[in-house]
């Protein structure tokens, strides 16, 4: 059975919950005959290795498929910054053998007045 590994960080910056976290857990474990893997990252900074490696996945195709189903998508070259580009990096480069490799980030949720 396939894999698909879908991780979120835990709560960082002072933040009692962090909304990325909370989506992952609320994913099936099954999606379509494909495992989902969930995993909560802890907010841990370290350097990374420097792994440049392009995704082999239909990227442009996906965003127009995503826009038609009428959700805003689009290509980004980065992952932002803090530990995000670390994870994508050591991501990477385990799996520098395969030929689909691909992060999806999602755009930080919009904050409601409290």
């Amino acid at each position: 059975m396939m894999k698909i590994l879908v991780t979120g960080f835990d709560p960082f910056g002072g933040e009692s919950m962090n909304p990325a976290i909370e989506a992952v857990k609320g994913l099936s474990d099954e999606i379509g005959g494909t495992e989902i893997v969930k995993l909560e990252i802890p907010t841990v900074f370290h350097k990374s290795a420097v792994v440049l490696e392009e995704t082999t996945l239909p990227i442009k195709a996906m965003v127009e498929a995503i826009k038609e189903a009428g959700l805003p998508s689009s290509v980004s070259n980065t992952t932002g910054t803090f530990v995000c580009n670390h994870i994508m990096y050591q991501a990477l480069k385990r799996l520098l053998t395969s030929k689909i490799k691909m992060i999806c980030k999602l755009p930080e949720a919009q904050r409601t007045k409290r």
